[in-house]
């Protein structure tokens, strides 16, 4: 669009132009010169209604996809309008739904009351358990050997099987020097 507005001021100017060789030609004090310039002044404005023509061209080629778009999302639109309908009556029946669970739920109050219960059961059941354990992995824990002494253990069985290792060779090598 900036093309053609730009190309239409170029011939605007060029007018201006001609229509001042044009008078000098009436007043018939034109010279060759002068008829020259009108012919380039009219070879110009020639090329740009050529080049104008062609952008038109090209906007009537535009206008017409721009019309197949409209086409399309007018049509697009349409579904559109058709699937908010559709969920405007699904949420009316959630609406509805949510509205018929909140009458079947407990109140606030006898749900407190259930949990009570249910607390005082739970710790009738499981702190006597609980308390047995306890008492079980106490005396696990006093029975087990430290730490300290499992690697004093350790490194005297280790110098043991060295020891054994070192004997049951000597006895060998003693038996085969027999």
């Amino acid at each position: 669009m900036e093309k053609i507005l730009e190309i239409l001021g170029a011939m605007n100017r060029r007018m201006d132009t001609m229509q001042e060789d044009i008078s000098v030609l009436r007043s018939g004090s034109a010279t060759k010169e002068d008829v020259g310039a009108l012919k380039e002044d009219i070879g110009s404005l020639k090329e740009d209604v050529g080049t104008l023509k062609e952008d038109v061209g090209a906007l009537k080629g535009d206008v017409g996809t721009l019309k197949g778009d409209v086409g399309t999302l007018k049509g697009d639109v349409g579904t559109l309008k058709g699937d908010v309908g559709a969920l405007k009556k699904d949420v009316g029946a959630l609406k509805e739904d949510i509205a018929a669970h909140k009458r079947e739920m407990a109140t606030k109050e006898d749900l407190r009351h259930a949990k009570g219960e249910m607390m005082a059961l739970m710790e009738a059941y499981f702190e006597p358990k609980f308390d047995l354990l306890a008492e079980q992995i106490k005396l696990i824990q006093e029975k087990q050997v430290p730490m300290e002494a499992m690697e004093q253990t350790e490194d005297r069985l280790d110098v043991l099987e060295a020891v054994v290792k070192s004997h049951s060779a000597e006895i060998r090598r003693l038996k085969k020097a027999q």
